[in-house]
């Protein structure tokens, strides 16, 4: 949360929640990515960032899967790399 700008913006917590979820996403660290994951939904939501939603989803389904809810995490994850937003970021060259 160091790498916030001062004074913090919701989209710099977000930045600073992702990063620091991929971190513990490496480390295999699932309740501190379900933490995460938790935060950065709540900010996306607040804000109505698409790309942070679909990645504190994800995050939460992997950590869902890790904790051994695998059907449920996977399901999860596939519902986050569904969602229309991300389809029309793909069609950017």
């Amino acid at each position: 949360m160091a790498l916030c700008t001062d004074p913090p913006t919701p989209h710099s917590i977000a930045i600073a929640l992702l990063n620091d979820g991929k971190l513990h996403l490496v480390l295999r660290d699932t309740w501190m990515m379900v933490e995460r994951a938790d935060e950065m939904l709540s900010i996306a939501s607040e804000q109505g960032n698409g790309v942070h939603l679909i990645v504190a989803t994800f995050f939460r389904g992997w950590a869902m899967a890790a904790a051994g809810r695998g059907a449920e995490g996977i399901a999860e994850m596939r519902r986050s790399i569904s969602v229309p937003y991300l389809a029309e970021c793909r069609r950017v060259p």
